[in-house]
């Protein structure tokens, strides 16, 4: 069985009660409203360690989570997981974040196949709504991130 022909498995990183950092969730979210074929999405939030178990019974995974790439606000890129492993800076804002999740995912025996999609956040605080910046432009987030997902489905 090819790598194309197995099941996706989505999950929308970030916290909601830090604005843009949240950006994954809400991502996911819309996302999960257009049923795409092929893939599964879930709004994963913070989990930290927590996303082992889901691993546990996954063979394709794509994370979706805010990611400093330096890039303009709103930014989407598929980020090297491998990247995300030595630079934490690039990393998401989680108290255990993807990095650490990624770094202990290289070591398993048997690894799902991992991507990361990185949107870039305009500014991670306290709040419960991401930026006017992100917020404008949604719909093309998503669907950028849309056509990203469908691109290895």
């Amino acid at each position: 069985m090819s790598a194309n022909s197995l099941g996706l498995c989505v999950l929308g990183l970030g916290n909601p009660l830090m604005g843009d950092d949240g950006i994954g969730v809400v991502v996911a979210r819309r996302l999960r409203e257009l049923e795409i074929k092929g893939a599964r999405v879930f709004e994963a939030g913070t989990p930290g360690y927590g996303l082992f178990d889901v691993f546990a019974e996954e063979k394709r995974v794509v994370f979706i989570d805010a990611v400093d790439s330096g890039s303009s606000p709103g930014s989407v890129d598929w980020v090297d997981p491998q990247a995300v492993i030595e630079d934490k800076a690039r990393q998401s804002l989680h108290q255990v974040g993807l990095a650490d999740v990624l770094s202990l995912l290289d070591m398993a025996q048997n690894k799902p196949w991992v991507r990361v999609i990185g949107i870039q956040p305009q500014q991670i605080n306290v709040g419960v709504e991401i930026s006017e910046e992100l917020n404008g432009k949604l719909v093309d987030i998503t669907e950028t991130t849309l056509a990203m997902i469908k691109s290895i489905v």
